[in-house]
């Protein structure tokens, strides 16, 4: 690198841009660039470029050393046009659109699935706690309690239907009667009157059969028929149905139950039931709300 500086440095190449001033001042400056001669470097490197247009090097194909002569020489071989003093200004603020919301087009909603016209279902579980209200009943038996499970399905916004099944325990009134069990299946209908933020309020009616299975004699079936009045909370959205109503949900319901058993005796009974209620299609997520303004 030595020799290239010495044999080139005192040699002054012709002003023309030859092949061969060309390679002079690129040899040069390359071997001065090396050798740390960074002034004499960046003064070859200027000469090169200013000779031919196509006289520029490749960061990619150029070690560090000399690139950074090179950038230094280009630099200051177009400082003319180059402006590279800093300036300081506000940012530039934007213009405002020239297309309002109203103007966008609107796509068309999805088609329905399956699912859209599919019908959710409501699983009930509850405690039923029933008095006789005949005297006769209220000599034999006390008051009573069991375990229910009914299984709707929606049929619109505020109507359900489904199966009903509960199990009652008549206790004995006095040490003289015997204890009588009450398994109860029947069709069971519920009506959602009204509802919103602050739950729900409606009716339901179960009818059906069941059997009287006391301690000791025979079993006597029975046909049911039970209406009642009923409140849930939390409760949803009437007009939606279940798409905004909690999956969970707690109710209680006062009504009255007729037995009737198949040798003409019928007994008359008040129930309270206290339970919860599970909605898995409620909760669903809301559909968007369309933009203001935006046409249709």
């Amino acid at each position: 690198m030595g020799c290239v500086v010495r044999t080139l440095d005192p040699v002054a190449p012709p002003a023309e841009a030859t092949a061969t001033a060309s390679e002079h001042w690129r040899l040069l400056a390359f071997a001065a660039a090396r050798l740390d001669r960074h002034s004499l470097a960046r003064d070859a490197f200027r000469a090169w470029v200013s000779l031919r247009v196509t006289n520029r090097l490749s960061a990619a194909d150029t070690p560090p050393v000399i690139y950074k002569d090179y950038v230094a020489a280009l630099l200051a071989a177009n400082d003319g046009v180059l402006d590279l003093a800093p300036r300081i200004a506000w940012r530039p603020s934007l213009p405002p659109p020239t297309v309002a919301a109203a103007d966008l087009p609107v796509p068309a909603p999805p088609q329905r699935s399956d699912r859209d016209h599919a019908s959710d279902i409501v699983l009930a579980i509850d405690i039923p706690i029933a008095w006789p209200l005949r005297a006769d009943d209220r000599r034999s038996y006390g008051p009573s309690y069991g375990l229910g499970l009914s299984l709707e399905m929606t049929i619109t916004s505020s109507l359900r239907a489904g199966l009903d099944v509960r199990g009652l325990r008549l206790g004995p009134a006095t040490s003289a009667s015997e204890p009588l069990l009450l398994p109860l299946v029947g069709m069971r209908s519920t009506w959602i009157g009204h509802s919103g933020s602050w739950g729900e309020l409606g009716a339901s009616l179960v009818v059906g059969g069941g059997a009287a299975v006391p301690t000791i004699g025979a079993t006597t079936l029975l046909a049911v028929v039970a209406p009642s009045l009923r409140y849930a909370w939390p409760g949803g959205d009437h007009a939606f149905g279940r798409a905004r109503a909690s999956p969970l949900a707690s109710f209680i319901e006062v009504g009255y139950a007729l037995l009737i058993a198949t040798d003409g005796g019928s007994s008359h009974l008040a129930v309270l039931r206290l339970g919860i209620e599970l909605r898995p299609g409620g909760g669903r997520p809301q559909p968007p709300k369309a933009a203001r303004g935006a046409k249709r």
